[in-house]
């Protein structure tokens, strides 16, 4: 852990990851709600509903998890939150959607600030360390 202060961004990256997943529970949650009148049930779309509802389940966790880490100053939590901000555009990309390509774009971009690395305890000149 960081014996440094932490930035303010650093706080507000973790309120905005922490939103990003009250917002997935929602989204999950009316999506669902909408959906289950008008379709007809089966082994497979049961299947399919169980798989989506289980991936957003373990996708807002490792949010959290994150912001936690985050806001704590945890050295591997920038390492992870990286990665998971990386996978998290990539699917707001497929899906297109707008506010978490946004929330997890700035997350990258913050990440990169030099006194944010320097708070993880990255180099300024190392990806990883």
């Amino acid at each position: 852990m960081s014996t440094q202060i932490r930035p303010t961004g650093v706080t507000i990256l973790a309120i905005l990851a922490i939103a990003s997943g009250i917002y997935s529970i929602v989204e999950l949650t009316f999506g669902l709600t909408s959906v289950i009148d008008r379709i007809e049930f089966t082994t497979i779309t049961e299947s399919i509903i169980a798989i989506f509802v289980i991936f957003t389940f373990v996708q807002v966790v490792i949010g959290f998890v994150m912001a936690s880490a985050l806001l704590k100053g945890k050295s591997w939590a920038w390492n992870a939150t990286i990665i998971y901000a990386a996978f998290s555009l990539i699917l707001g990309l497929y899906s297109i959607d707008h506010v978490n390509i946004i929330i997890h774009a700035v997350l990258v971009y913050y990440l990169f600030r030099p006194n944010v690395r320097v708070y993880f305890g990255k180099s300024k000149y190392m990806l990883w360390s």
